[in-house]
């Protein structure tokens, strides 16, 4: 038995780039919008960090749970004011203080990202002039993945099939990719719902709770639970086991390369516009 599976190393390095890669499109939009970037993550860290260093005024961590990355920026809510301290010369770098337009692009900006690596690698994979055939394909293929999912008997076999056929002389590896892209955006509407439901300490309007939660409750069912059930499913418990080893270690092992990268970056061309145009004032 063979313990090491490139197919799943290489998916673990192309899921960071995917996720990780969403986190510095949205940090460099804040830049160039000359928002302040307190906080970059590269993992999430309960209760402790592998690492942390404080550079040109922003907070950077490498936490140990493998499950994304995400950036805190300054006055992102009214209430992170009092929070951080934020001065009068502070406040013209407040995301708060920017226009409504921009908000609402930097909030999308890790969907818009994912969706257009999305249709990239769709159009890529099936390498078709016609696009509508490309995409009405994966469609139909997603739409007999859910069938299977939820009616196991009926569509089983049909999914197989389907995988097969749309697998036969293709990269398995980029069509993996291509649905971990499609799996991560829920990770994305997962942020974007806990914003609209839970976005500030004041009274939430009833509405949002009611629509929300159980929103949010049912993609979290779907993420962490029946999607894996699902997908294992297909494989002996040690193939799972190994594969999500080999996966999880693609992961950290891109994570180290890329998180200190950007150290590296950061710190030799000291790309912070926030802090130069203070120097400038």
């Amino acid at each position: 038995m063979e313990y090491f599976n490139s197919n799943a190393f290489l998916l673990g390095t192309l899921a960071l780039g995917c996720f990780y890669g969403s986190t510095l499109v949205t940090a460099l939009l804040c830049i160039f919008s000359n928002i302040k970037i307190v906080e970059l993550d590269l993992f999430f860290s309960p209760l402790f960090s592998f690492y942390q260093k404080k550079i040109n005024n922003t907070l950077f961590t490498f936490g140990w749970l493998p499950t994304g990355s995400s950036i805190k920026l300054l006055g992102i809510t009214p209430e992170s004011f009092e929070d951080d301290e934020i001065t009068e010369v502070d406040f013209r770098y407040t995301y708060f203080f920017k226009s409504k337009a921009l908000k609402v692009f930097i909030q999308l900006s890790k969907w818009i990202f994912l969706t257009t690596l999305f249709c990239l690698l769709v159009i890529f994979y099936f390498d078709q002039t016609d696009i509508f055939t490309a995409f009405n394909t994966i469609a139909d293929y997603i739409l007999l993945a859910l069938k299977a999912m939820f009616d196991n008997n009926s569509f089983r076999s049909q999914f197989i099939e389907a995988t097969q056929t749309i697998t036969v002389n293709k990269s398995i590896l980029h069509f993996s990719f291509i649905l971990f892209v499609l799996f991560f955006h829920l990770a994305i509407l997962i942020d974007l719902i806990l914003k609209w439901t839970f976005n500030s300490r004041a009274n939430i309007p009833f509405f949002r709770k009611f629509i929300g939660v159980p929103l949010l409750l049912g993609i979290l069912w779907l993420m962490v639970w029946k999607v894996p059930t699902f997908t294992f499913s297909f494989f002996s418990h040690t193939q799972s086991i190994l594969y999500s080893i080999n996966f999880i270690n693609g992961l950290y092992t891109a994570g180290i390369i890329c998180f200190f990268a950007t150290l590296l970056i950061v710190k030799t061309n000291r790309i912070s516009f926030y802090e130069n145009r203070l120097d400038e004032e």
